[in-house]
């Protein structure tokens, strides 16, 4: 059953610009690795400074195969994981909503 993954942040203020390019670039190396096209967003209204990505998935094995890509190490060092003082700790959520 297809499923929809969100991540979504919220941004350092001052740090916006780096913290949007490190999501820019990950987005990318999505699309070149798996050949998924990511969403990116920002939140209108609300917290200001929040940033998403969005993507779709015929499963959730395939955003499993994503995640230990990720936490193997075998992304490059600007989309692993985002370098410190990019977004604000504890402020960053995954949700995947199933397709029904």
């Amino acid at each position: 059953m297809a499923v929809t993954f969100v991540r979504s942040g919220l941004m350092m203020p001052g740090k916006y610009k780096e913290a949007h390019q490190f999501v820019e670039n990950r987005n990318k190396w999505l699309n070149d690795t798996f050949g998924i096209d990511p969403c990116l967003m920002v939140l209108l209204g609300g917290s200001v400074g929040r940033i998403a990505i969005a993507t779709e998935h015929d499963d959730v094995s395939q955003i499993e195969e994503i995640r230990r890509k990720l936490a193997s190490g075998a992304a490059p060092d600007d989309v692993g994981s985002a370098r410190e003082g990019l977004f604000v700790p504890g402020q960053s959520r995954d949700r995947i909503w199933l397709h029904v």
